[in-house]
């Protein structure tokens, strides 16, 4: 028999389609003599330390660090059904096919599976990115040795292990520590989840001792030969060599949501918090069958995907009658910068799938993160926006003034995602107005200076941060993913974690630190 193992049950799924003549049985799936299972995520897990060592359960400085290798994994309580199922499975397989996600983690968590049950018949690999029927028949016809990836699975399991190790350690450390000097509770450290309170400290303390400086700005109104008048910083003459009015401008818009952007989205605009978000696309991907994987930190989509577009968007148009004009201003047959198989990571973006929703069954806040998801999606195969944007500089003795100002000849794909709103415009005044009367200068053209006006500034602190902010906060993650600590998922789940601990609270969407956490951190600081 040859056994594929999937990492979760709706891949499983797409490979039974994908070999032929699916039959659901409990925790597998039978397609002729072969038969297909999953994992529910990690089956195993690794052993807390009292597994290790019974004295272990008892806290004390002397332990430490504790002893923790070789690590030992013991099955996950809400799934030890399913493990049992894969292992049963396991001594009939002459041959497994690992369908673990094609990244270090989905790697790692079939593979300790079949360490776990000691399997050492051959094992191959199937890679596939894309939950569809035809891009896993495409992936099945190209099987690997999987011993191809044993350095994947192993740069896995080595951050795993530091996690324990990290995390156990550096917890009971600080914990006995803090109760030294009266503590009551567990300070928790954690690999993750103590760089994001490191950079909620940060920017408190950078907002705390902010010194403002002061600084002028200067602005003119020039009426101009013609009697039109501008306002804001611009006076005097058109220097020569300048520009002026330049030609058409594109911008071809937004890609479609990962998690991070999604959930950043809901708690900028929605107020709906990053673990609430992530919750949220679990039922509509598990219980509606309404969107593609949720946990994606990717941006891009498949050829595959690009096929299926008119297929997507036909059930998308019966679903949601209230986008119908942007329905019909839609057109498949333009593929964007969002189909790009190279950059395909382990997953595609978060889009809807072809299932038509009923939107009545949705909870509100389910349509509310549903909607955004197909309005970004449609906003593919809208067309671009196009402006026109000038630029003029006016020269006033030694001094020069520079004014600016777009003009929307096409809305495109913002009249979908922003109402059409011009947000690029840094004019006060009327957009087209004033793009009209800088379209119309030459170099040359004198005007009349009539106010000039100085203003006293101060500098602002760096802003704190929101969820929304924080989830975007950048350094040097992953091509094309905002942050590198942790993932999408986790990341929310930390934030959630922080919070419940009494690290922070959030007043006006704003993180605001507790006197816990800045105890934590004051030792930490140089």
């Amino acid at each position: 028999m040859k056994l594929f193992i999937a990492e979760k049950p709706q891949l499983a799924q797409v490979i039974g389609e994908a070999l032929g003549q699916p039959r659901r049985r409990s925790g597998y799936i039978e397609c002729g003599q072969d038969s297909v299972t999953w994992c529910v995520g990690h089956l195993l897990e690794l052993a807390p330390p009292e597994m290790h060592n019974p004295r272990y359960a008892k806290w004390t400085r002397s332990d430490l660090p504790l002893q923790l290798r070789p690590p030992k994994y013991v099955a996950k309580p809400d799934t030890q059904a399913q493990l049992d199922t894969v292992g049963e499975l396991l001594k009939c397989a002459a041959l497994v096919v690992h369908a673990g996600d094609p990244d270090e983690e989905g790697q790692l968590l079939v593979d300790e599976v079949l360490s776990f049950f000691n399997y050492d018949g051959p094992v191959k690999r199937v890679l596939i990115n894309d939950l569809n029927v035809n891009a896993a028949r495409k992936a099945l016809a190209s099987l690997r040795d999987n011993q191809e990836f044993y350095g994947l699975s192993q740069k896995a399991l080595a951050r795993s292990i530091g996690d324990q190790l990290y995390g156990f350690n550096m917890t009971r450390a600080y914990t006995l520590a803090g109760q030294e000097k009266g503590l009551k509770g567990v300070l928790s450290v954690g690999r993750v989840q103590t760089p994001i309170l490191g950079l909620i400290v940060n920017r408190y303390l950078v907002f705390k001792n902010h010194a403002a400086a002061s600084y002028f700005t200067v602005s003119a109104t020039m009426a101009m030969a013609a009697g039109a008048e501008c306002g804001g910083p611009v006076s005097g003459q058109m220097r020569d060599g300048d520009r002026g009015p330049r030609g058409r401008e594109t911008d071809t818009g937004p890609l479609p949501f990962s998690l991070l952007d999604l959930q950043a989205q809901m708690s900028r605009q929605q107020g709906i918090d990053a673990e609430k978000t992530l919750a949220l696309t679990q039922a509509l991907r598990e219980k509606h069958k309404a969107i593609t994987y949720n946990r994606s930190d990717c941006n891009y989509l498949s050829s595959e995907q690009y096929a299926e577009a008119p297929d997507t968007l036909a059930a998308q148009r019966h679903a949601l009658p209230e986008l119908a004009e942007s329905f019909r201003q839609s057109d498949t047959r333009r593929k964007g910068r969002a189909f790009d198989d190279s950059k395909v990571s382990a997953h595609t973006a978060i889009i809807p799938t072809a299932t038509q929703v009923d939107i009545n069954v949705l909870t509100p806040d389910e349509r509310v993160v549903y909607l955004a998801i197909v309005r970004q999606y449609l906003a593919q195969f809208l067309p671009e926006k196009r402006y026109q944007a000038a630029q003029v500089t006016f020269g006033v003795e030694d001094k020069a003034f520079i004014a600016r100002a777009n003009h929307t000849t096409l809305a495109g794909w913002t009249a979908l995602l922003s109402g059409g709103v011009d947000e690029d415009d840094d004019n006060p005044y009327d957009a087209d107005s004033s793009f009209s009367i800088l379209a119309a200068l030459a170099v040359g053209d004198v005007g009349r200076c009539d106010t000039v006006s100085v203003s006293k500034e101060k500098t602002r602190p760096q802003p704190l941060y929101t969820e929304a902010s924080l989830l975007m906060a950048r350094d040097e993650g992953k091509a094309g993913e905002n942050g590198g600590i942790g993932t999408p998922a986790t990341r929310a789940a930390m934030l959630a974690t922080l919070q419940k601990r009494g690290f922070y609270t959030v007043e006006k969407k704003k993180l605001i630190l507790t006197r816990w956490a800045l105890s934590l951190s004051r030792p930490c600081r140089r």
